[in-house]
């Protein structure tokens, strides 16, 4: 039993909030550092490069999720669902960012009000371009995701075809690699596609219990995974201007699918299940939050305590920003999912209907 009757695997909410600090924490005591973000002498700890991949661990998670929350609803139910999941946090983090940064600036250059609309809005966002912070060019690819799903449910009535559109993207993905076009890559999502389709792989797997399919798909899918995350090193150049090895690429998807494999276990306690919980729910406005209002935090800090050590506030920072996005979590997120899902929920309806008739 994987599931309680929330619906969530706590193992995965687990994760969420796991890789979720670990990306944080990679931004403040690796990527500043080495990057000279901040004006401060402050050695990258070196181990925590890696935590970058913690977003594709994410693409995996998101894949799964999707699979499993999009088969059992229309197109307008899943579009609505989404919405009213992913807006409210990203409309208060967004807005927090944008004033704090733009009213009380820090050492990175004030955001554009251009920007703060992006970042705020869904529709803007999908264009992409400048955000008002750096780590929500996941997000728009999250977005992205969601959108074609969205399509396709459309065109298709469902996602009934599974197995089928899997095949489709994966080959449509190698293509992207083979052929210098960037309206495909986007339309593919590449270099991330491979890691949506591990997960909605996984998918059939553990939940519709196909082993065959799952096992036929899975060995193209890490293969392409593996080629993609050899392109995306080549985007970030190791930072130190290090070229990573392809072995190195094989050992980061490794360790994705493996903390996504042993993150399949059911919490025992409702106490702790419902922490665990609490904990995936905190994931997603703590990634919003937490990279230049961070840095902002941390300039500010340092400028105001001069006897703390750039890791003590590092540290400060990220467990203000985990209290954060508890309040979010646990206050905002809730009250705008249910004026959203009231809104949108009735228009789903009525949209679904009309295309029933």
């Amino acid at each position: 039993m994987l599931m309680r009757n929330s619906g969530k695997i706590e193992g995965l909410e687990l994760l969420r909030f796991i890789l979720a600090a670990g990306v944080m924490f990679y931004h403040y005591l690796y990527y500043a550092p080495a990057t000279n973000l901040l004006p401060v002498s402050a050695e990258p700890v070196s181990g925590l490069l890696y935590a970058r991949f913690g977003v594709s661990a994410f693409f995996i998670l998101s894949g799964f999720v999707i699979a499993m929350s999009a088969t059992s609803r229309t197109a307008y139910e899943f579009g609505a669902a989404r919405v009213s999941r992913l807006w409210p946090a990203l409309v208060v983090c967004a807005t927090v960012t944008f004033a704090c940064t733009y009213f009380w600036p820090g050492p990175r250059p004030a955001p554009e009000v251009i920007s703060y609309l992006r970042s705020a809005f869904l529709l803007p966002m999908l264009a992409g371009g400048e955000m008002v912070d750096g780590s929500y060019w996941s997000i728009v690819i999250e977005m992205r995701f969601y959108l074609v799903v969205f399509a396709i449910m459309l065109v298709m009535r469902g996602l009934k075809k599974l197995r089928l559109l899997i095949v489709l993207w994966m080959s449509a993905s190698y293509l992207s690699l083979l052929v210098n076009s960037e309206m495909l890559r986007i339309l593919v999502m590449s270099p991330h596609s491979g890691n949506f389709i591990i997960g909605a792989t996984f998918y059939i797997w553990k939940i519709r219990s196909e082993a065959k399919s799952a096992a036929i798909l899975i060995g193209p899918a890490i293969i392409l995974t593996i080629v993609q995350t050899h392109i995306e090193f080549e985007t970030i150049d190791m930072l130190d201007g290090e070229r990573a090895s392809i072995l190195q690429s094989i050992a980061i998807v490794l360790i994705c699918i493996s903390l996504f494999i042993a993150a399949f276990f059911e919490i025992k306690g409702k106490r702790l299940a419902k922490i665990a919980r609490r904990l995936g729910a905190m994931s997603y406005p703590l990634y919003l939050i937490h990279q230049e209002l961070g840095y902002w935090l941390i300039f500010h800090l340092g400028n105001s305590v001069h006897v703390l050590s750039y890791t003590t506030l590092s540290f400060i920072t990220g467990a203000f920003m985990i209290i954060f996005s508890y309040v979010v979590a646990k206050f905002a997120e809730p009250a705008g999912k249910r004026l959203l899902t009231s809104f949108l929920g009735g228009t789903a309806r009525v949209m679904a209907s009309k295309v029933a008739k």
